[in-house]
Formats: C-alpha cells, sequence, structure tokens
C-alpha cells in the first residue's frame, strides 16, 4: 500500500493536480558576483613586473572551493554563503595549456562579504599582488644586460632589441631572429639558479612570436653526473605580447641538481623568416 506522501506524488505526476510542487519546489534567487578582471598592485617586496595574464577566477568560502569560473566572470552566490567572506584566487593557464588552470602560488587572494540583492549583479574590482614570501631568484628583463647570449647550438643566439614594436615593457627586449628557410636557435643563461624541488617554483616569460619556441631547463643531475637538458613546453606563434607561467618543480624533483639553466630554443619549421621576443623573463619560488 502506498503511504500518503507517496501517494500523493504519484497523483501530482498522472493529472498535475494544481498545488503541486514536489518535482519543481520554489528555487532560492542567487545574489550575482561580477568580476570583470583582477587589478595587480606593485608588490613592497618583489621588484616584478607587473604584467600579468589572470584569466580565471577561484571562489573559497572558509576553505572550500565555491567554484572556478573564466574571466570575466558572473557567479552566483547563493543565500547559504550570504555574509560570509569569501576567497578570491587568480588563476592562470598551467604551462599555458588553455582549459587547464591553476591557482596561481605567488598571488595574493582578495577577500569580500557580499551583501543580499536576490537576483542583482553587484560588480566588484578584484585586486591582488605578490605574497609577502614570494622570492625572485633569478631574473632578465635585457635592459642593462643579455643574461640569455651564450649559444648552446644553431645558427644564432638571443640578443637584446630596442626596435619599434620589439619592446614589451622598458627600453629593451630580448630577441631571436631567423633570417632563412630552416634556421634555428638554442641560448642558454650564462648563471645557473638553485631549484628546491620541495617548494613551487615557476617561470614567467612574456613572449611575442611568429616561429615556434621551446622553454627547457638545463642542469648536471647528482644521479648521473652529465650534463642534461630538457624542454618542458612549447609556445606556438603569437602575434600579439603574452605571458606564460612554466611550473619548473617537477623537472627539479626528476633531475636534482646543485643549479639550473634556462634554455630557449627558436626554430624555422620550413616557413618563412621569422622572430621571436622575450622580455621579463623571471623564475619565482618562495622564502
Amino acid at each position: 500500500m502506498l503511504r500518503h506522501g507517496a501517494l500523493l506524488f504519484s497523483l501530482c505526476v498522472l493529472f498535475a493536480l494544481p498545488g503541486c510542487n514536489l518535482i519543481n519546489p520554489t528555487e532560492e534567487v542567487p545574489t550575482y558576483l561580477r568580476v570583470d578582471s583582477f587589478q595587480y598592485n606593485a608588490s613592497p617586496t618583489l621588484l616584478a613586473t607587473a604584467s600579468h595574464k589572470i584569466n580565471t577566477v577561484y571562489v573559497y568560502d572558509a576553505g572550500s572551493l565555491l567554484g572556478i569560473w573564466e574571466l570575466p566572470a558572473l557567479i552566483p552566490v547563493q543565500s547559504a554563503d550570504i555574509g560570509k567572506k569569501l576567497l578570491l584566487l587568480p588563476g592562470v593557464d598551467y604551462n599555458g595549456i588553455r582549459g587547464q588552470q591553476v591557482a596561481y602560488p605567488f598571488f595574493q587572494a582578495d577577500t569580500l562579504t557580499v551583501a543580499p540583492q536576490p537576483g542583482m549583479v553587484q560588480p566588484y574590482v578584484a585586486h591582488t599582488t605578490y605574497l609577502a614570501n614570494a622570492k625572485m631568484i633569478w631574473s632578465e628583463n635585457f635592459e642593462l644586460s643579455n643574461k640569455m647570449g651564450i649559444k648552446l647550438s644553431g645558427d644564432t643566439v638571443v640578443v637584446p632589441v630596442s626596435g619599434a614594436g620589439q619592446v614589451f615593457e622598458g627600453s629593451r627586449s630580448g630577441g631571436v631572429f631567423l633570417n632563412s628557410e630552416g634556421q634555428s636557435s638554442e641560448s642558454i643563461s650564462n648563471e645557473g639558479f638553485a631549484i628546491d624541488y620541495k617548494k613551487e617554483t615557476y617561470l614567467e616569460l612574456n613572449y611575442k612570436n611568429t616561429v615556434p619556441v621551446q622553454v627547457g631547463l638545463f642542469t648536471t643531475p647528482y644521479a648521473t653526473g652529465e650534463p642534461y637538458y630538457e624542454y618542458l613546453i612549447g609556445l606556438k606563434p603569437s602575434a600579439e605580447w603574452n605571458k606564460v607561467y612554466i611550473d619548473l618543480r617537477a623537472f627539479a624533483g626528476n633531475y636534482q641538481g646543485a643549479a639550473y639553466r634556462l634554455v630557449l630554443r627558436v626554430r624555422d619549421e620550413g616557413g618563412a623568416a621569422g622572430y621571436a621576443l622575450f622580455d621579463n623573463i623571471q623564475v619565482i619560488t618562495t622564502e
């Protein structure tokens, strides 16, 4: 025999009786938070470029992830989260892979409390900066030097440039120019830097290129004592200045060594002559 509730449910399904809301209960109307982008505030502890490529926002409540949204974002805040302190964490493409996001471990979260306005949109300008314990352990912006000027192989090497359209920030960038089909360039940094594989460590890089670029690391692993380098990611041509965040920790864990050096490879894959430009190369970790 059907219980009263089960009988009422069956009647509602069969005859669509008025007043039945068992199938479509009333839903709460959320308050909407609109976050278009993150604004970067200059860090008092880290002299780094203000450029960034923050394209997602991670929203947390008391350590619980409420969701991840691509920017610009319209975030529904349910009544259970109204009045709570929400954390907004900046997210970036992991190793330049679109659609594979990571909350960047060196950027501060922004916080806010959303007031109840069901159905209304509350605009919010999110802010971030580098964490106080973030530390730059290697950098090159080509303003006063060229740490990428050593040729590992190929026809040419990274050189400082200052022509119109060649500089991202400041007065100079680094450039590789391939003047004929089939040319290539492998440049290696003239000094190394230590990586603690137990800590998050990322390479940041602004770039603009008409030919493919590969970014790698060179070291002499303790385990073998033989020099070794490996390319970590490849960068497709970009007509506009772009930015990439590259995770170095996995390589350092697999190939533990005293020091690491950056390797940039630029090559023409059978097309016309081309170029690659670099700026604000920096390796970030934590104290």
